[in-house]
């Protein structure tokens, strides 16, 4: 028995929609990444699902934001245990994930109190009164708070974790950890997945927008002058950021100068 054309349409159109509500919802970021590479014919399909269903915003408000910040708290440990890194003068990275009303600076400050005790923080009295700046010897703001995600702050969020992230998985002899690196791998994928949902909303009331802060913090005592400077550069879940879910880069960078005599 063959199908008119008619039915042959009917078949499509039914196979369509099912695929649309019983399948694509189902699907991580990342598969649905893989799809829209590997199914030119599914694109459409994928990106009509995450405007609808709010692209990046709804994974932001689930396990998801927070199982990438695990990671990236394993990866900062990592680096901060490595050949690499120096106690006197060092900066370490994070991927952290917010809920709204959660202050973004104390969550960034209270993951950096997760590594190593011979990790350098300011103390609980100096994080009462942090100095709001806006370009320092590490970090300077670029200005994009309040804007919509775009493909410079994915660049700069690429780059930040990349290169503070490295020596999580290469020592100082060149040598490899590759199920670190396959693990940092992984992570960033499925971040670049969330960041193509977030990309399918751009210009819409889903979009993405950015907070950006910079604080520094600083202790002077008989044995050092010590300088911590945090950045941080957040993708936000509405236009009200305080109310937002947040996933977003912090950086903390430490100098410590000796006094002599």
């Amino acid at each position: 028995m063959r199908l008119d054309s008619r039915e042959l349409d009917l078949c499509a159109r039914f196979i369509d929609e099912d695929f649309h509500t019983n399948v694509i919802p189902n699907l991580m970021p990342i598969e649905m990444q893989c799809l829209t590479a590997t199914c030119k014919s599914c694109r459409s399909s994928v990106v009509a699902f995450a405007i609808a269903s709010g692209g990046a915003q709804s994974w932001m408000q689930g396990s998801y934001s927070a199982e990438l910040e695990a990671v990236a708290v394993e990866m900062c440990q990592l680096a901060s245990k490595s050949s690499w890194f120096s106690p006197t003068g060092d900066t370490l990275a994070l991927l952290i994930a917010t809920s709204p009303g959660e202050d973004l600076l104390d969550h960034a400050l209270d993951m950096f109190d997760t590594m190593p005790n011979w990790v350098s923080r300011p103390n609980r009295d100096l994080r009462t009164n942090p100095s709001i700046l806006e370009t320092s010897r590490f970090h300077s703001l670029s200005g994009v708070s309040g804007q919509e995600f775009d493909h410079l702050v994915e660049k700069r969020i690429n780059r930040a974790l990349s290169s503070n992230w490295g020596s999580a998985y290469v020592d100082i002899d060149a040598g490899y950890d590759y199920a670190v690196m396959d693990r940092l791998q992984d992570l960033m994928k499925h971040l670049k997945a969330l960041w193509a949902l977030a990309k399918c909303c751009k210009g819409s009331k889903n979009a993405l927008r950015m907070e950006e802060k910079l604080v520094g913090f600083q202790k002077h005592s008989l044995r050092a002058n010590e300088l911590w400077v945090v950045y941080l550069l957040a993708t936000c879940s509405g236009d009200h950021i305080e109310s937002s879910h947040k996933l977003g880069l912090a950086l903390m960078s430490y100098r410590e100068t000796r006094l002599e005599g």
